[in-house]
């Protein structure tokens, strides 16, 4: 499924996915030029594996931030020179996916306030379990056009609750914006 994403560089997209099995995949593209950056919620039998692929676009350097009710719940952790970073594994599925850039910096993120509790457990690489309603993705370094579509990719339905395309957000990216540029 394809949404055209009007060349906005703000949006989000509230969807419902039905539970998927072990291996399974959800994938949600923001296509960029001729390019795309990939959020992916892979299934595990532990949760969903959280990650970016940045394909062939290049960023300096990509920081995976973990936000609970917009603040900052665990140290960013900032991944160079790597096409997929791996944001660690969730025990919910993603609820909605946003984006904006600011001043060339692009931030893509996965939401799950919509989840029964509002939020999830998520372990990240190195062990740790956090509570989280956002895990963001900071594009740095790399002069992104705004998407021209945002491409859904799952083996179940995936429905579309509501989309806004074109306005601003409030969070995360205000959050993220004040930590980095306090």
């Amino acid at each position: 499924m394809s949404l055209d994403a009007h060349r906005a560089p703000a949006g989000d997209i509230y969807f419902d996915l039905a539970p998927l099995a072990d291996g399974e995949e959800l994938t949600v593209a923001a296509l960029v030029g001729n390019d795309r950056l990939t959020l992916h919620a892979a299934r595990a039998s532990d949760g969903y594996d959280l990650g970016l692929d940045t394909g062939r676009l290049r960023p300096r350097a990509v920081t995976v931030s973990y936000l609970s009710d917009d603040q900052l719940v665990a140290d960013p952790i900032a991944v160079a020179d790597d096409d997929l970073v791996e944001a660690g594994t969730a025990g919910d599925e993603p609820t909605s996916q946003h984006w904006e850039i600011v001043d060339g910096v692009m931030v893509l993120v996965y939401d799950f306030t919509s989840t029964e509790t509002g939020a999830t457990t998520l372990t990240t690489a190195d062990g740790h379990e956090i509570e989280v309603t956002h895990v963001a993705f900071t594009l740095e370094g790399l002069d992104v056009p705004t998407p021209r579509a945002i491409e859904f990719a799952a083996p179940r339905a995936v429905t579309i609750r509501s989309r806004r395309i074109g306005e601003p957000l409030a969070t995360p990216f205000r959050a993220l914006r004040r930590a980095a540029h306090p």
